[in-house]
């Protein structure tokens, strides 16, 4: 984020989810650990729409009456890397060199599953953010009711989208929306950051967390499924809010987590190469090992993917189609 001082915070909450993504991928379908895969998935995704929409609405300033030059900065940043990464997820590097069109095609337009629908999704979603900020501009207006209505009918619009086009990333849109500007109206309503750091507020996040948590079951296909994860993924959300509160980077491990968090965006590209070790935790006959194994060996990945990064990262030019960032 450079021209902005960046936020600790923010950085380690992106440390916290990005670990969270390289858990959820590699444990999937293991019985033992069952529950951890839907603690992961009850926030994970949802949290990283909250954090990026909190470090947007901060930088509001700089951004303002500049709203083409904004969502081309962030098509370079998010779309650029989507593409390129979409085209080397097909290729096959055997002998001949080939790429399936068929495939990259699908995994473009979103029809066919892929990690990749998080940047397509988070684009679309702040290109809907500048359009939320044109509205205030063309009214003169912010206040908590103006923005409230604005995002209601924002979120009604995605809705409507969605549900003619059928399109994969409009539907990602609906409910990813609504952890993303909560994200928003958090940063940019003092008395909505005075609600959310209130001890029974906290309390009753907590105990909802608890209370609904057991019904919850990701893999259940039901549009319920949505509404109970985005849910639960508020809760945390709060919890999140209030941490803030007391932050201090005074420990090693905020440290670690926060440097994991500046580099999310290229471990979220090249973890998906290094998570096939499923067979070798199974092979643990406690839960809690494997819950440390799988701790483990996700914080090697992650690692692992900032040494490629940094070693990507001496070219410019491929910093910046692969990741989206100039070197630094």
């Amino acid at each position: 984020m450079s021209g902005m001082k960046r936020n600790d915070y923010m950085d380690f909450l992106k440390g916290i989810c990005i670990i969270s993504v390289i858990i959820g991928h590699s444990i999937v379908g293991i019985p033992g650990l069952n529950v951890l895969f839907h603690i992961v998935y009850s926030f994970h995704m949802p949290l990283l729409m909250f954090v990026s929409a909190w470090i947007e609405e901060q930088g509001r300033d700089r951004n303002e009456n500049h709203s083409v030059r904004t969502i081309r900065k962030r098509a370079e940043g998010l779309l650029v890397p989507y593409v390129v990464w979409c085209f080397i997820y097909n290729v096959n590097f055997g002998v001949p060199l080939s790429i399936d069109y068929k495939d990259f095609w699908s995994q473009f337009i979103g029809s066919a599953q892929s990690g990749l629908w998080f940047l397509a999704t988070l684009f679309g979603l702040k290109c809907v953010h500048v359009l939320y900020w044109k509205i205030q501009d063309k009214f003169s207006k912010n206040n908590f009711i103006f923005n409230m209505v604005s995002i209601f009918l924002l979120e009604g619009g995605i809705i409507i989208l969605a549900a003619l086009t059928r399109a994969p990333y409009l539907i990602n849109m609906v409910s990813y929306a609504i952890p993303y500007f909560f994200g928003v109206i958090y940063v940019s309503e003092t008395a909505f950051q005075k609600f959310c750091s209130k001890e029974w507020v906290l309390l009753l996040s907590v105990v909802s967390y608890i209370a609904v948590f057991p019904i919850f079951d990701f893999q259940n296909t039901e549009p319920s499924t949505q509404v109970i994860r985005i849910f639960l993924s508020l809760c945390v959300i709060v919890v999140c809010c209030k941490g803030q509160a007391g932050w201090q980077k005074n420990n090693r491990l905020k440290e670690q987590l926060c440097y994991l968090g500046q580099h999310s965006l290229a471990i979220y590209l090249l973890h998906g190469y290094f998570v096939d070790y499923a067979n070798f935790i199974q092979r643990a006959d406690s839960g809690w090992l494997s819950g440390i194994l799988v701790a483990i060996f996700s914080v090697g990945v992650a690692y692992t993917c900032t040494f490629i990064e940094k070693i990507i990262g001496t070219s410019r030019y491929a910093s910046k189609i692969l990741f989206g960032k100039d070197k630094k």
